[in-house]
């Protein structure tokens, strides 16, 4: 963001130019995501897509433990985003700003893998889930409900199926007001989706400092 012409990309101390409500630095080199994509909205998100995955059934449990999923067996507190306790099967919803990144795809892997080897090794074997169980609409998504964000807006929780088994993207878009209009950062989903950039802030120019 910004490049060298940033002065915040030469604090190498500083995360996510020392705003972090409004952008998103999974791995400390690169702030994305401007207003969309930032923490809040991403909890409030992952509410959404809980109260989703429990409408679908008993069956169907959203955020809980390892612990609560396989109780006496001693796991841990992780919490996978959603399993079907009949199939045992374990989902992870992640952003859809991750589809442009091999790098976070790889880490959300792991993470789901990860979960899966816990139980295993417990002796309660699981497995990654067919993603469109719960996002069956590859193209145009699946909207599961909306939330308010700081700014006051309100946005809508879209969710998508992901190439590996047990991943679930999500995809936000503000709700337009009663003009027909949208803030200027609003989602542009699409573009993330298929590789664009989202939400990148125009490049600050050079500060010229004086030489006493």
């Amino acid at each position: 963001m910004g490049g060298i012409y940033n002065p915040f990309n030469l604090g190498l101390y500083s995360y996510s130019h020392l705003n972090p409500l409004r952008y998103s630095d999974p791995d400390g080199n690169a702030p994305f995501g401007g207003f969309l994509y930032n923490a809040y909205n991403g909890i409030q998100a992952h509410n959404v897509f809980s109260d989703y995955v429990r409408s679908q059934g008993a069956e169907w449990k959203a955020n809980s433990t390892l612990a609560n999923i396989s109780e006496g067996l001693g796991l841990s507190n992780n919490r996978p985003d959603a399993v079907n306790t009949i199939n045992k099967e374990l989902f992870e919803l992640k952003p859809v700003t991750h589809n442009n990144r091999p790098d976070l795809q790889a880490k959300d892997r792991e993470q789901l893998t990860g979960y899966l080897e816990e139980l295993g090794k417990a002796g309660d074997p699981h497995e990654a889930g067919d993603s469109t169980i719960l996002a069956p609409n590859a193209k145009g998504g699946t909207n599961i409900g909306s939330f308010r964000g700081l700014n006051g807006s309100n946005y809508d929780v879209t969710i998508y199926p992901g190439k590996d088994k047990g991943m679930i993207y999500y995809g936000l878009k503000e709700q337009q007001d009663s003009n027909g209009k949208t803030r200027v950062f609003a989602d542009d989903t699409e573009k993330a989706l298929n590789g664009g950039s989202q939400g990148a802030m125009p490049p600050i120019p050079p500060m010229l400092i004086p030489v006493p």
